[in-house]
């Protein structure tokens, strides 16, 4: 708690609708439900801790039927990676599918995982195909070698907001781009329509490729994920010549696609319209729409160089409150979607910097 008035918590929610809502001063969970994860967003970086009796490690984990969210009670790394998945190895042949809050997913039935170990402190979404019960392998049963530990490329192109509270996973066994070769750097957009883009991936080369679509946070008023996954399309974007292609016709890549409401996965085939994005003459940074803003607004800038960019928000005192995004882009035209409801309310300074161009302009958070 910040103080009376302000609650870190803006919103705890359990895998069966209950939910704690400090703000409304509403709780329905009746208790903290050990053997269970929750779902926490939080209005800045907190710790949590408990005092008792120590769960130990390979204690029962009850899972039911459909989706769970797991507790995890080691204390120490679990290896999530392919083909062994050890975290989950005593129930593999009941797991349809296990995600962690960063658009990590582990898919069993092809052999797939792109999760990092599993770590203290932190609860695990898995889909049982029947009522089963978890237990986490001995230390003595770990990997020293935890493969699949390196962090995901980040899409210089497609930008989208990530950690939304809940994800489709989107696995692309095949690829193919009509009159060329997919090279590695190349990306892979999703979309929510037409103009939102809610997600993407670094073409590595190698097959297949999973990354996260973001879905809608509604704790929030700007729509920031997709809500419909019917409705999500795809794009491809060729790093060499700064081009976007898209299926051909009305037909969307995502007709292709096996969609059980739990994972997206098959072949994408672009083979459409060819659209070169516009390149800037001069650096810019802005518009800022909308300016003043509650939690969500959307920064626009634009580079006419491929740059690294470092977006920070300061107070009038000058001290950094915020790294808005920190990476390397491609020549272009950005709006980078901003949920700034961890600052407090106030009149902020936001600051663009590259190696060539430094700009300033003001923002004013009101709630």
């Amino acid at each position: 708690r910040v103080d009376n008035n302000l609650h870190r918590i803006v919103l705890l929610k359990d895998e069966i609708g209950r939910f704690y809502y400090p703000q409304g001063r509403f709780c329905n969970i009746p208790y903290w439900d050990l053997t269970r994860g929750y779902f926490v967003k939080a209005l800045s970086a907190v710790e949590v801790e408990w005092t008792g009796e120590p769960v130990e490690p390979y204690a029962d984990v009850p899972l039911h039927r459909g989706w769970n969210i797991a507790a995890y009670y080691p204390f120490y790394n679990l290896s999530a990676a392919a083909p062994g998945f050890d975290v989950i190895s005593t129930i593999i042949d009941n797991v349809l599918i296990a995600k962690n809050a960063e658009g990590r997913f582990i898919w069993p039935l092809r052999g797939f995982s792109n999760m990092p170990p599993w770590t203290p402190g932190q609860g695990y979404l898995v889909k049982a195909a029947n009522d089963v019960v978890l237990n986490y392998p001995y230390p003595a049963q770990r990997f020293n070698s935890l493969p699949g530990e390196a962090p995901l490329a980040e899409t210089a192109h497609f930008r989208f907001t990530s950690r939304t509270g809940d994800f489709l996973p989107v696995l692309v066994l095949g690829l193919e781009v009509a009159g060329r070769q997919a090279e590695e750097g190349d990306e892979i957009g999703v979309f929510d329509g037409d103009t939102l883009c809610i997600g993407g991936g670094v073409w590595t080369g190698e097959m297949p490729l999973g990354f996260a679509a973001w879905r809608d946070d509604e704790t929030t008023p700007a729509i920031d994920g997709y809500r419909n996954s019917r409705n999500i399309t795809f794009r491809f974007w060729d790093r060499s010549e700064n081009e976007e292609i898209r299926p051909n016709g009305t037909r969307t890549a995502g007709a292709d696609l096996q969609n059980d409401g739990s994972i997206w996965a098959g072949d994408l085939t672009f083979d459409g319209p060819v659209s070169r994005p516009e390149i800037p003459k001069e650096f810019k940074l802005g518009p800022i729409f909308p300016n003043p803003f509650n939690s969500n607004t959307i920064i626009g800038y634009a580079l006419p160089v491929a740059s690294d960019v470092n977006l920070s928000l300061f107070d009038l005192n000058g001290r950094k409150v915020a790294d808005i995004y920190r990476g390397f882009c491609e020549p272009g035209s950005y709006r980078l979607p901003y949920n700034a409801v961890k600052i407090p309310s106030g009149i902020y300074v936001l600051k663009m910097a590259t190696a060539e161009y430094i700009s300033t302009t003001k923002l004013e958070i009101l709630r």
